[in-house]
């Protein structure tokens, strides 16, 4: 949160190849909103640069639904490396992990596979918010409208179904799962996940979506 004397600005340049004034550029912008604000940049396995107005966890919206993401694709390596109870890969019918209802109300949803409802393609009437009381129902409601990946459609709901799909995998709410299998072994702070019914809400849409620390959230885009 300090300006950096200009033998830590040419250094900063030589380790990770930035700008210091360029980057805090970014940081005015950021910071030009009014809001508790913080911003983490890194590279080359440097903080290049780091300001902030506050460093407490702070709601990330609907950049859950790439928390949400992640899970499901560390269950499907536990899957493949058989260190999972039940098979479940990107190619699995999401019907095979939802309560039987949901496909038999509408024989059409047996067609939806993971993969598609991790790109958006599911062909599920598309719905992102407002998110209620009965948005726990809303959820389960969706149309089939399309065939499964052939048309995408921002769709918020299908995110929260696949945070369903990660409990009944692996026996936790999707939350406990991430925090266990990603946030720990890269020395992140738990991070907080809004509850929908009684299991970790992956869309975002819920209570302001994920709460997670910008250090935090940072060390898991740099994993990435």
């Amino acid at each position: 949160n300090e300006t950096p004397s200009a033998e830590q600005k040419a250094r900063i340049r030589k380790v990770a190849g930035l700008d210091w004034d360029r980057m805090q550029d970014a940081w005015s912008y950021s910071k030009s909103f009014g809001n508790p604000s913080s911003l983490v940049i890194i590279r080359h396995g440097w903080i290049a640069g780091e300001w902030f107005t506050d460093q407490n966890k702070r709601g990330i919206a609907s950049c859950t639904k790439s928390l949400t993401s992640l899970a499901v694709a560390k269950l499907c390596e536990l899957s493949a490396s058989g260190k999972s109870k039940k098979f479940i890969s990107f190619d699995s019918p999401a019907c095979n992990y939802l309560p039987a209802s949901w496909s038999e109300q509408e024989p059409r949803r047996k067609s939806i596979l993971l993969r598609h409802m991790l790109t958006m393609s599911s062909g599920l009437d598309p719905y992102d918010g407002p998110y209620g009381e009965d948005y726990g129902d809303i959820i389960f409601a969706r149309k089939v409208e399309a065939e499964p990946g052939t048309v995408w459609a921002y769709n918020s709901a299908p995110v929260d179904l696949l945070s369903l799909v990660v409990q009944d995998v692996s026996g936790q709410p999707m939350g406990d799962f991430l925090n266990e299998h990603i946030s720990r072994p890269i020395g992140a702070a738990p991070i907080e996940f809004p509850r929908l019914r009684g299991h970790s809400g992956g869309s975002g849409g819920v209570s302001g979506g994920a709460r997670v620390a910008t250090r935090d959230l940072a060390r898991l885009g740099y994993l990435l």
